[in-house]
């Protein structure tokens, strides 16, 4: 359990600029409460919200962690609280405009917070599960995924009416069962993504198997056929780049990104990496993912002319956790990377590393 006064000190914003790391403006860290805290960024990129993920069926969630918390990115402040949830989030998105922040809990609620204020503005049931969530481009709809079903679920976030279901139909139950032949479990759905324009929604199945969705005509497009022997335990990552125009996913098959072009389904790019979790830059021309490395990390910066380029990120007595934890996330300009999910031997939390490239 953490102390009290480790509790007063866990937004504390530290600096560190590595004049060594010559592609490398500064480094500012933040330390975050909870063992699996999970970052999302505004759409303005001026403010994080940090989540508890961790659930076990057989653990009551500990309250210290169960508030989100919105902090500013320049000054590592924290913003305000949103409390009021029993159950940790397993997922949380931005409002396209940021006035809004939905976060999505094991239990089965959805609930719908105010930034500004940090009050909650709505509250309505969902299914109990594991969720990935992300609001449509137009603001005013919140598609969902949960990790045990084959669906995607529309909801209204100003009635919290269920406007659409998406998911596969047949003529009759037999055809049904037929398609079934890895049985049921492959092809629930494991990677969600919605697109940043548009009314399209990406999802990717344990089996390997990827389709486009459109929201509004629920028509689905298999860009992506099921492998004939796919690895049933797959780690996924599924992305929309900034501009809709290419979509990423992580092959545990493989060990590689895949870049598909969204309108041909067509593969553009395919980089080896050993992280699953990947950004796209503001253009669209870079990957970024992070690795450990001995003590340290390494923040690749993959484009198509320069596939090597790599920075490493020195803490000074530092250690970090298991790589697949690693995750980036660009600013809106591309000026910084936020990583998390990593932790400093001279301060026992987590981090968050704001790093400000040259």
């Amino acid at each position: 359990m953490l102390s009290s006064v480790l509790l007063l000190a866990i937004l504390a914003f530290t600096s560190r600029t590595v004049t060594a790391q010559t592609d490398v403006a500064s480094i500012k860290t933040i330390p975050v409460l909870g063992a699996h805290a999970s970052v999302k960024l505004s759409p303005d990129g001026k403010t994080i919200a940090l989540y508890e993920t961790y659930f076990e069926t057989d653990i009551k969630p500990d309250s210290q962690f169960l508030p989100i918390r919105l902090i500013d990115l320049a000054s590592g402040k924290e913003l305000t609280k949103l409390t009021g949830a029993a159950d940790y989030a397993s997922d949380v998105a931005f409002s396209p405009d940021g006035h809004q922040l939905a976060s999505y809990h094991p239990n089965g609620y959805i609930y719908l917070w105010d930034t500004a204020t940090g009050r909650q503005s709505n509250q309505f049931p969902a299914l109990v599960g594991i969720s990935q969530i992300g609001y449509l481009a137009e603001g005013k709809t919140l598609a969902a995924t949960v990790n045990t079903s084959f669906e995607i679920t529309l909801w209204d976030t100003n009635s919290g009416n269920i406007i659409n279901i998406l998911e596969r139909r047949y003529a009759t139950y037999s055809e049904y069962s037929q398609t079934r032949t890895h049985g049921i479990e492959p092809f629930r759905f494991f990677g969600f993504a919605v697109s940043p324009h548009g009314d399209t929604v990406a999802t990717l199945t344990a089996a390997g198997e990827i389709s486009l969705w459109g929201a509004k005509d629920g028509k689905e497009t298999i860009i992506r056929l099921a492998p004939k022997n796919p690895l049933l335990d797959m780690e996924f990552s599924l992305k929309f780049s900034p501009d809709s125009r290419l979509l990423g996913y992580y092959d545990l098959t493989d060990y590689k990104i895949h870049i598909l072009d969204v309108a041909t389904g067509n593969e553009v790019r395919a980089i080896a990496s050993k992280n699953s979790y990947f950004a796209f830059s503001p253009d669209d021309k870079t990957i970024a993912w992070a690795e450990e490395q001995d003590k340290n990390i390494l923040l690749h910066l993959a484009t198509e002319s320069n596939p090597d380029r790599t920075i490493e990120i020195a803490f000074p007595d530092s250690t970090k956790v298991k790589p697949s934890l690693l995750s980036t996330i660009y600013t809106p300009d591309g000026s910084q990377l936020i990583l998390s999910g990593f932790r400093l031997l001279d301060g026992q939390t987590n981090q968050i590393a704001v790093i400000t490239l040259k």
